[in-house]
């Protein structure tokens, strides 16, 4: 497998979770090394007589089986860390997803489950974070009004947003 990049080191590298082309890269490699475990399990079934009695199958699949493993808790750890990342972030979000429709039209539509699947977290952090921001923006106003027509409630009124803000996350 291919140690692109561990979650911690996504996490502090700015310019690397700020860079939806980058990010796509690491999603589209991801899957990639998935799919390719999935090859070598099926290298191991479909083995002839003479490589089954001079191989250690149970060693071989419990290899492969590690590796698989491996790639997709890492696979699903970065997609965890963008959603988390970039959960306010619209722009950010939709960005990474034109970035992998763009890998996957540039690569001969490339695509497998854990490509889609990561477009279909995106599609639905997207649509929260769209929901959320709308709810910020209608607090807003409402506290703006409220300020206008009494001054002693602002106190009150930026603690309230900021309470929703945090429940609402």
């Amino acid at each position: 497998m291919n140690d692109l990049i561990n979650v911690a080191d996504f996490a502090l590298d700015k310019e690397l979770r700020t860079n939806p082309k980058k990010i796509a890269a690491i999603i589209k490699e991801m899957s990639e090394s998935i799919d390719d475990c999935k090859d070598d399990l099926c290298e191991i079934k479909n083995r002839g007589l003479l490589k089954r009695m001079t191989n250690n199958n149970t060693r071989d699949l419990a290899s492969v089986m590690l590796k698989q493993n491996e790639a997709i808790g890492v696979f699903m750890n970065i997609i965890q860390a963008i959603i988390v990342l970039n959960l306010q972030n619209t722009f950010m979000l939709g960005q990474i997803q034109q970035e992998l429709a763009n890998l996957s039209e540039t690569t001969g539509g490339f695509s497998n489950e854990y490509l889609d699947m990561a477009k279909e977290m995106l599609d639905e952090s997207y649509q929260v974070a769209l929901n959320s921001n709308k709810k910020i923006d209608l607090l807003e106003e409402k506290v703006l009004k409220l300020e206008k027509g009494n001054k002693k409630l602002k106190f009150i009124n930026i603690a309230a947003i900021i309470l929703v803000v945090i429940l609402n996350m």
